[in-house]
């Protein structure tokens, strides 16, 4: 948590607090936090998880960027208990700011998986009503949004902002197919690395 505080110091004090919500939605959601040690440290322990199983990882090439996946089958932080929990960590270019840079961006993504059927839909937007309601007076804006086809929801997203930032922090979402059995409930931390450390930039585009 040191190395967040120390690049957060010359943010405002909301700021501040709602960047440390951010930290403490990967203490309560993720096994491993990339804001407590090093970068690599982070890296090594999650791919090295023995709890975790059916792992992919793509390093970075000169045509593909990191990618990392497993399935945790005990690991349920949720309020209901997931049949499976898929975590991935993944690097995505974001678009060239306003000084013409482009820099990475990591995806930290937790998929909770409930049991099949109408239940299941139900357990998953329950789950994310609740997590907006914790967290939406932490952020200074919050951007939901439904999917939904013949007035009927499908799924729904829910964007965390923090003003000095060119990308939500946090993102829940929930989705259903049509005959429910496909029913996910999923939490997304973004963050970017510079010098073997996780952090939350400020904005290029900040006053």
């Amino acid at each position: 948590m040191k190395q967040l505080f120390i690049i957060l110091f010359f943010l405002g004090s909301n700021t501040i607090l709602s960047a440390q919500k951010v930290q403490d939605i990967t203490n309560k959601y993720f096994r491993y936090d990339p804001f407590q040690s090093s970068f690599s440290f982070f890296i090594k322990h999650m791919t090295e998880d023995p709890a975790l199983k059916e792992k992919n990882i793509s390093k970075i090439t000169d045509s593909t960027l990191y990618f990392f996946e497993g399935i945790y089958k005990s690991h349920s932080p949720f309020s209901f208990k997931a049949e499976k929990t898929k975590v991935i960590l993944a690097e995505r270019l974001q678009p060239d700011d306003s000084t013409g840079i482009s820099r990475s961006i990591l995806l930290y993504q937790l998929a909770g998986y409930p049991p099949k059927g109408i239940d299941g839909e139900k357990i998953i937007q329950d789950e994310y009503r609740r997590f907006c309601r914790k967290y939406k007076n932490d952020f200074p804006d919050i951007k939901p949004k439904k999917f939904e086809n013949t007035n009927q929801a499908y799924g729904e997203i829910c964007d965390f902002w923090l003003n000095s930032l060119s990308f939500p922090p946090v993102t829940v979402a929930w989705s259903s197919n049509k005959d429910k059995t496909d029913n996910v409930f999923v939490v997304t931390v973004r963050f970017i690395v510079v010098e073997n450390m996780a952090y939350l930039p400020i904005s290029s585009d900040s006053p």
